[in-house]
This record gives structure tokens, C-alpha cells and sequence, in this order.
């Protein structure tokens, strides 16, 4: 008898003298460092009850803790039970990696991936790069760049360990397992304990009951619409192979296919299959991809694609490891796996993916190779290396299906006079499959000029190295950097192209304005310097005064094409993307205007834009403007955040031209309005932006990035202009005290204040931000008047607003308008006394001793 046989306890020894006559010469054998069946020729990897990453394997216990820690400290990442496994009802959890809100940056919906682990029990690579997936995201979740894009516009949904309980199994005796049992391999494929395969269907957790540990189903040949089809699969229920008797007969299968019918994070009826785009089903080992063939072409060269960047993004990473793609046996075929059902059901790119070891096995970290298992048995020095470098790989094939790229903005500024000539941006509408154009064409071409140029698109477009550099994504070839440009006049007798030149372009890797910074995501916007030249040929086409379009090529980092046509939104559909034109791309529909006698001088701010400015049809939020003599611009936004309660922000900008650009904001609260106390107030930068562009004293255009949304307001109107600051006043009819606009604060109350603005027919606007007792934000309006006899300004209604919603998603239908109290006024030069009560008592009646915080510009001092 066997010498590890003789040294079993007695009971064991009984187990397997019972049961000799049915499974023959079994053996319990320990996997060893040395020589040996099965000798590995590193230290066997034992699992650590440690949550943390590490150059090592963490136990399911510590796998577990790490997923729900994330998931509790991380708003996107959503749990979900999904189902239990088949033997002792474990838990089984699915994570949504994915913003609360199911839209896109741009407000479409969104695409989800899916990604399973630890289907096979032994492969316990497979649990730690699903995990890996998960950490990554979080890491970066705050990067501005590709990670973030993700986590707002896909959702990645991670099952790290299907297998549960064969996952714990192989775990709990991490260096045992029998041999010389198996039906189909019976001396070179170990059963059970560390090399369990199948799920624990018929047995229990005692390595020592021999009886069972053949038993199980193999889950990846449990499903449809192949099962029971092949060769690769078994009907012999002690088979490693075995299908089990009927498709998802396993709850643990059962899970997996249920998983696309739970909702997305933020969506009503939405779920993870309405959106699916990829499935990845991952193991270990040999290094290899293997696909899936439906009878749906165009999802065939899709998946050929995403699974090349993929491949050649890994092979790029340290350790140079390359994945092969193995040629599928074309449709119709198959032998029961997961990545079939997806394929077929949802019809997207769909694979199994086997992780290292390669081929070689062991022997490629310098094992023995003295049994072919040891493929499965990773060195622990080498995990950290393949988690990290896969996880990073399976985020650039994400970023790949959240689509091809297209335009979002387009804006040229004169360099000389910085007037703003021309501005675009692709807004979403109610219809996700189109978008609308809203253009303003301030100012013209002119031959002679230099135009700063800057495009914005709705996705991170290049990569970027540890030093902030742009490169080409890992994998993907040096022309993926390239930009094609011209300038043409369009439907046109005199049709033909401008003589221009172009600077080299830059990639935005800084936030900044509009017209310097990225939007939303480093390299989502791309700037150039374009020269047109003063020749006969370039006058005489801008004297046509044709429209003019600007025709580009570029591809995002894995090679995606720019969407030609960007007012027809792209989006996946059957296997392939709808609405992606990519033959020749331009901004279809967009034009910019030409006029070589335009003027040389164009609209120009001063403090004739102080006021408050509001979109037409929006009134219940705004923005006070001040324009200061310096050309500083200090800007407060009375607004809403996301639930319905009031936000307010104040800032300084600069004048540029005929625009304001604002890029310096702060958020204040959590001062007591009662008990105020200045070190209570937290100040909060604004990560965003606003740029006025201003067409006359009245009517303007605002953008604005910022709380997760980017949005244009084309109607904007000064609603209440200030005494003595229009286009057509004169400072000698100016009303009583007039000179007493701008902003003002007490200076024991530091982290509130207001703006006062006297208005050319005597009364006043009051705009008083603050934080209520709880030390939320909070604002008031009223309209005052002068007292008769007096030299104080009475408001007898302050008002208070709630229920609008922050940017794209307000309606003013929602604005409720309550009154809330009075006050009073009376200013004396650059300081002033202020009185209120209110009627409810947490804000109570008192006194504020205000001094000045700024002049408007053009307003007389005091008299």
C-alpha cells in the first residue's frame, strides 16, 4: 500500500477500504515544493485570510470582506444577491460598478459589461483579477480619465466567485487532492480538495468522505444551447466534464443567467441585459481566449476586435504575456459553456478567458511540470502582477464597448481680440438615438486672422503615461495619435478649400476654461491654433460668405472611429454599433460663419453685463453678475442640487473678450445660521466650469460643466440689469442709491453674504446666501424699494425656493416659491446696516453690520 496511505488516521482508512470496490485505487496525495507526482517546484500556494491585496492569494473570506468593503465605502458599487449555490445555499454576490443616475455624461443610457469569476472551483486566479477589476475602478475611480468614464457611463458588473462552496472547498486543504480516481484521466488529473472542479452537488466538506468526491456538476457545460452536445462534455456523472442532467439544472448557473434581469443602478424597469455588451467568463489556465461564433456577422467582427485590444493591450504590460486567440468552431456549435448562452442570447462579444499559467504550466515560472494541474497552481509571487495587468487589460475592452466617439463641441476664438466668433455643442434630447445642435455665431472669419480652435468629445481619447504624457493606449499603434483637419466651403459654387495652416494639437490634461481645459475627462477636448491665410484665393472664398465646414478624422485610444454623423447618436444594437457613421467624419450639419469684411472689433464685456442673467425659461434660478474694474468678474450661481434643495455657488472669473469664464468656485456650508461661527464653514471648490458669451447687453449663452453634468443655456436674458451699468444709461439719471450695488457680507459671518442691486426704476434685488441651522445651504430673494423720505431699502416678501433640480434635469414647473420673512437695508458708503425677521423661529429676527465687497464697474461711488 501506498506509504501516504498507511500514515492516514483510521478513519479515513475505513472510508477507503468501504468504498475501494466502486472508485478502485484512489490516493490522497500532497502537493509539495519538491520532487514529486505532484511536486510543483515553488512553494504551494496556501490562501490568507486577508482582505487586503498582496503578492499572494486571499482566502474566500478575505476575498468576501474586501468586496464588501468596497462596496460599502464606494456609492458605485451596488450589491446584489443573485442567487445561492446548490449544496449549502451560500450566498452568491453580483457588483455593479456604475454611477447611481443609468445615463451617460451626455444623458444616454448607459452599456453594462459582465464579467463572472470562480466558476471552476480550482482556478483561483479567476476570483482575484474579477476582484482586481473591482479594486482597480475604486482606486481610480476619481482619476478624470479613463476609469472615471467608465464608472459614469457603463456598468461593469463583476460576479467574483460563482463556485462558492467548491471555492471553499479547494481552499480548505489548499495542498491535497486524490488521484488515480478519475473515469477519463485516471492518472494524471487529481479530484477533489485543491483540484475541484465542479460545484459540490451530492457532497460534502470532509476531503476525508471518499465516497463523494467524484461528484458535482461542471458548471461551464451546464448551460444552453448546447448542452449535452459534445465530446467535451459527459453524461457520466463522475466525469470532471459532467453537464449535469439537464441546461441550468445548477443554482449557481441559474445565478449566472439571471443576472442580466436585475436593475441598473438608478433605473426603474432598466436592467444589466437591456444594455449587455460583453461577456467575459473568466479561468486559468493556458493563456488563451477562446470565442464564440453566432450566425450574426457584424457581432462576430466585433468580438474579433475588442478581444484584439484585449490581447495586444495585455502583451504590452510587464511581463510581456501574450494571449492567443483561438479560431471557434463557427456557429451552431458549441459544448455547453456560459460564454455560448451570452453569445447567443444576447448576441454580444462573448469568451472564455484562461488566464496564466501558459501551456508550459509550472515550468514557465521554473516548476516541475510533473503534473499537468499545476497550471492551475499560480506561484504566489506572481498574482499581484497578473490581478493588476488583467484588470487593466478588461478596463481597456470596456472602454472599447462604451462606444465609438463623436463630437460634443466645437468653439474658434479670435487669438488677437478674444472675441468668441463661433460656438457649438450637441445637446441629448428626448429621443436617445438623435441629438440636437445648438450653435451661436457671434463673430465671423476673417482672411488674416488666427483662430484658436478647440473640439470636445464625449470620451477620454488618448491615454496618458505616469508622467501625465500623451501616448498611445498599450497595444495600439502610433496612428491612433493622428488628426486629419481641413476647412472647406461647402454647397458652394465657389466651392474648394481655405489656404489655412494648423499648429499641432494638444490634448487637454488639465481642467481650465473652456477653451484650455478638459470638460469632463482628461483628453476630452483637443486645441490648435489655425492661421488663415490674407491671400486673394482665402478673401475672395469668405467674401462668398458660403457656410464653411470644418471636416477632422480621429479615433479614440483603442482605434474606435469618429462617429461622422454626431447629431445621430451611437448605440449597440444586435452585435454591432447602430447609427455609426465612420466613412468620412465631420461635423455633419455644423457650420461656422464666414465674411472677410467682418468687423475687426466684436461685442465686448464691461460692467454694462451686471445683473442677473437667467435662462428664458427658467426662471427660479440664476446668476448675479459683477463685473469689476480690474476685468475680474465675480459670478454667484443661486441654484439646486440633485434631491430638490437649494445650492448656491460664488466665484471670479475673467473677461475675455465678448465671454466671462469662470473656473474658480466655492461651495460653503455648514455654519449654523442662528449660532454662525466662520471656522464651522467648509468651503468646497467648485469642479467645474461656466463661459458666458455675450452677443449684446441683453442676450447671451452660458455653458456650464460641473456635479456630473455639462449643458448649454442659448436664451440667456439679463432679467434685472443694475442702475447705471446698461448699454444705454447715463450715471446723471441714476435712482437713489444707486451707488450702494454690489456684494456684501458681515465680517463676522465669513462663509455667507449677499448681492444688493439697485435697478434703473428705483428698486432693488436682493440675493442673501446663507446655511440653515443644520448647516445646509440656503438662499433668499426680494425685490425692495426705497422708503419714502429715507435712505433705506425695504424688502417686504424675502422669498424662499425648493424643489428644482440641478442643470439639465431642472424644470421650473417643480420651483415652489414660499415667503419667508422681510428686511431692510440702509447703506452708507462701504458699510451698511441690514435688519430682518423672519416668521420661522429657527431663523428668527436680528441685525447684520454689512461692509462692501466689491464695486461694480461703472457705478459711481458714494456721493
Amino acid at each position: 500500500m501506498n506509504a501516504l496511505l498507511v500514515r492516514l488516521p483510521p478513519v479515513v482508512l475505513m472510508l477507503l477500504a468501504c468504498t475501494a470496490g466502486v472508485l478502485q485505487a484512489q490516493t490522497l496525495s500532497t502537493w509539495t515544493a519538491g520532487p514529486g507526482r505532484l511536486g510543483l517546484g515553488y512553494p504551494v500556494p496556501i490562501p490568507v485570510d486577508t482582505p487586503l491585496p498582496f503578492d499572494g492569494f486571499r482566502s474566500y473570506q478575505g476575498l468576501l470582506t474586501r468586496h464588501f468593503d468596497l462596496s460599502n465605502q464606494h456609492g458605485f458599487i451596488q450589491r446584489q444577491t443573485i442567487g445561492v449555490t446548490e449544496q449549502a445555499q451560500r450566498n452568491i454576490y453580483m457588483y455593479i460598478i456604475s454611477d447611481p443616475d443609468d445615463r451617460t455624461a451626455d444623458l444616454r443610457e448607459e452599456g453594462s459589461v459582465l464579467i463572472n469569476g470562480g466558476i471552476h472551483a480550482r482556478e483561483w486566479q479567476s476570483p482575484e483579477v474579477v476582484t482586481g477589476i473591482m479594486e482597480l475602478l475604486s482606486a481610480a475611480a476619481d482619476d478624470a480619465h479613463l476609469h472615471q468614464y467608465l464608472i459614469e457611463n457603463m456598468n461593469v458588473a463583476l460576479i467574483p466567485v460563482l463556485n462558492v462552496d467548491g471555492f471553499l472547498q479547494t481552499q480548505r486543504t489548499p495542498d491535497r487532492n486524490y488521484l488515480d480516481s478519475d473515469p477519463d484521466f485516471p492518472l494524471g488529473s487529481p479530484r477533489d480538495g485543491r483540484m475541484r472542479r465542479k460545484n459540490m452537488r451530492a457532497t460534502d466538506e470532509q476531503l476525508a468522505s471518499v465516497g463523494d468526491h467524484l461528484n458535482g456538476i461542471d458548471l461551464n457545460r451546464n448551460s444552453a444551447p448546447f448542452h449535452a452536445n459534445s465530446s467535451s462534455s459527459s453524461g457520466n456523472p463522475d466525469s470532471l466534464v459532467y453537464h449535469g442532467q439537464t441546461a441550468f439544472s445548477e443554482t449557481e448557473t441559474q445565478a449566472l443567467i439571471n443576472a442580466p434581469d436585475f436593475l441598473l443602478p438608478g433605473a426603474v424597469s432598466t436592467t444589466l441585459g437591456d444594455r449587455l455588451r460583453m461577456f467575459i467568463d473568466v479561468h486559468s489556465f493556458t493563456r488563451v481566449l477562446f470565442p464564440v461564433a453566432t450566425f450574426n456577422t457584424a457581432r462576430n467582427q466585433n468580438q474579433a476586435r475588442l478581444m484584439r485590444v484585449l490581447v495586444d493591450h495585455h502583451k504590452e504590460l510587464p511581463g510581456n504575456k501574450v494571449y492567443r486567440i483561438l479560431s471557434n468552431s463557427g456557429p451552431g456549435f458549441g459544448i455547453g459553456t456560459t460564454s455560448e448562452y451570452f453569445a447567443n442570447q444576447f448576441q454580444v462579444p462573448s469568451w472564455t478567458l484562461e488566464l496564466e499559467p501558459g501551456n508550459g504550466g509550472g515550468t514557465e515560472y521554473g516548476g516541475f511540470g510533473s503534473n499537468g494541474h499545476d497550471g492551475f497552481m499560480l506561484p504566489e509571487t506572481e498574482i499581484r502582477r497578473v490581478r493588476e495587468n488583467m484588470a487593466a487589460s478588461i478596463a481597456a475592452a470596456a472602454y472599447w464597448t462604451a462606444g465609438p466617439p463623436s463630437v460634443q463641441s466645437l468653439s474658434l476664438v479670435d487669438v488677437a481680440s478674444g472675441q468668441l466668433i463661433y460656438n457649438a455643442r450637441l445637446l441629448p434630447t428626448a429621443n436617445d438615438a438623435e441629438r440636437q445642435l445648438i450653435s451661436t455665431t457671434p463673430g465671423a472669419l476673417v482672411a488674416g486672422h488666427s483662430y484658436a480652435v478647440r473640439l470636445g468629445f464625449d470620451k477620454p481619447m488618448r491615454w496618458l503615461d505616469g508622467e501625465e504624457q500623451v501616448i498611445a493606449l498599450p497595444g495600439q499603434p502610433a496612428a491612433t495619435q493622428d488628426l486629419q483637419l481641413q476647412l472647406k466651403i461647402a454647397d458652394s459654387s465657389t466651392a474648394g478649400q481655405l489656404e489655412l495652416s494648423a499648429s499641432a494639437a494638444t490634448w487637454a490634461t488639465q481642467r481650465g476654461f473652456f477653451g484650455t481645459g478638459y470638460a469632463r475627462y482628461k483628453t476630452d477636448s483637443l486645441s490648435f491654433v489655425l492661421d488663415v491665410a490674407d491671400s486673394a484665393r482665402n478673401q475672395q472664398l469668405l467674401n462668398a460668405n458660403d457656410a464653411l465646414h470644418m471636416q477632422f478624422a480621429v479615433t479614440d485610444m483603442t482605434g474606435h472611429a469618429l462617429d461622422r454623423n454626431a447629431l445621430s447618436a451611437v448605440d449597440w444594437n444586435n452585435g454591432d454599433w447602430r447609427n455609426h457613421e465612420s466613412d468620412s467624419a465631420s461635423l455633419a450639419g455644423i457650420v461656422i460663419p464666414a465674411g472677410a469684411n467682418a468687423s475687426d472689433e466684436g461685442f465686448a464685456v464691461t460692467g454694462r453685463m451686471a445683473g442677473t442673467w437667467r435662462s428664458l425659461n427658467n426662471s427660479g434660478v440664476g446668476f448675479i453678475i459683477e463685473p469689476l474694474a480690474d476685468e475680474r468678474v465675480v459670478v454667484a450661481w443661486a441654484s439646486y442640487d440633485e434631491a430638490g434643495g437649494q445650492r448656491w455657488l460664488v466665484g471670479v472669473g475673467e473677461q475675455l473678450g465678448n465671454r466671462i469664464i469662470v473656473d474658480n468656485m466655492l461651495l460653503a456650508e455648514g455654519a449654523s445660521f442662528q449660532q454662525f461661527d466662520p471656522d464651522d464653514v467648509q468651503r468646497t471648490p467648485f469642479a467645474g466650469s461656466l463661459e458666458f458669451t455675450f452677443t449684446d447687453c441683453d442676450n447671451g449663452v452660458l455653458q456650464f460643466h460641473g456635479f456630473g453634468q455639462t449643458g448649454v443655456r442659448t436664451d440667456l436674458i439679463n432679467s434685472s440689469r443694475v442702475a447705471g451699468s446698461g448699454c444705454d444709461e447715463q450715471t446723471t439719471s441714476l435712482p437713489a442709491l444707486a451707488h450702494a450695488s454690489g456684494s456684501w457680507h458681515d465680517a463676522s459671518r465669513r462663509g455667507e453674504g449677499m448681492n444688493m442691486h439697485v435697478l434703473p426704476d428705483g428698486r432693488a434685488v436682493l440675493f442673501w446666501y446663507s446655511n440653515n441651522n443644520q448647516g445646509e445651504q440656503i438662499w433668499f430673494t426680494g425685490v425692495g424699494t426705497v422708503a419714502e423720505d429715507s435712505d433705506r431699502i425695504d424688502f417686504d416678501r424675502l422669498v424662499q425656493t425648493r424643489g428644482g433640480r440641478f442643470g439639465n434635469l431642472f424644470d421650473p414647473a417643480d420651483v415652489e416659491r414660499v415667503e419667508v420673512g422681510q428686511a431692510s437695508f440702509t447703506p452708507l458708503c462701504n458699510d451698511a446696516s441690514f435688519d430682518f425677521s423672519f416668521a420661522d423661529p429657527e431663523l428668527g429676527s436680528g441685525s447684520l453690520n454689512l461692509v462692501r465687497l466689491t464695486r461694480i464697474t461703472g457705478i459711481p461711488d458714494c456721493p
